[in-house]
């Protein structure tokens, strides 16, 4: 990302998650965090997906979960929180620490994902409080991606049962889900 590697590991026993900083020649950016590895202070479990998104600016943003709380913190690109980012550094969120994820899909902000809501927010951490948060109500379906398109964005979603269905929906900018324009493109495959 912006010319630089970053790689994401993590240790089981004890749950500890790192985040390492490359160039793109392999050699290690010792200026970030310690020596070049930047500890996540965190109790998610090694099971979540990780999830590190960087920005324009080679700010990053990750999950962090502390007492069973997910935050999403923001840190600049020699992993020095950025304080000016929700309540010092930290925006406290309501998703499920397991499937929750960040994606930054342009300069104006980022999305928070979760199984079943999108949610954009401004740099600042602030909620888009114009972007209509996306929320599914479909029992057993799940959102798994969110794509950026020319006017808008494409949601993908996956059912498990009674058979596996992945279906792409049509939103815009705004967040309002395009109903004229749903692809409602479904593949479907029964359980043997």
């Amino acid at each position: 990302k912006n010319n630089n590697l970053y790689v994401f590991s993590y240790e089981s026993n004890p749950s500890k998650e790192f985040i390492s900083k490359f160039d793109l020649y392999g050699n290690k950016d010792t200026n970030f965090g310690q020596n070049g590895i930047f500890e996540i202070a965190s109790t998610r479990s090694i099971y979540s997906q990780p999830n590190v998104e960087i920005d324009q600016m080679n700010n990053f943003y990750f999950l962090q979960t502390i007492n069973d709380t997910t935050y999403c913190a923001k840190h600049d690109n020699t992993t020095k929180p950025d304080l000016k980012f929700g309540l010092n550094g930290l925006i406290r969120l309501t998703s499920d620490m397991y499937s929750a994820k960040i994606k930054i899909l342009d300069s104006l902000g980022f999305f928070v994902i979760d199984n079943y809501s999108i949610t954009r927010f401004f740099n600042s951490g602030e909620i888009d409080s114009n972007f209509r948060q996306f929320n599914l109500t479909l029992p057993l379906v799940s959102i798994t991606e969110l794509k950026k398109v020319t006017d808008g964005y494409l949601v993908s979603t996956f059912k498990k049962y009674p058979t596996i269905e992945f279906t792409i929906y049509k939103m815009s900018v705004d967040g309002r889900l395009d109903s004229n324009s749903i692809i409602n493109k479904k593949f479907e495959y029964d359980y043997e």
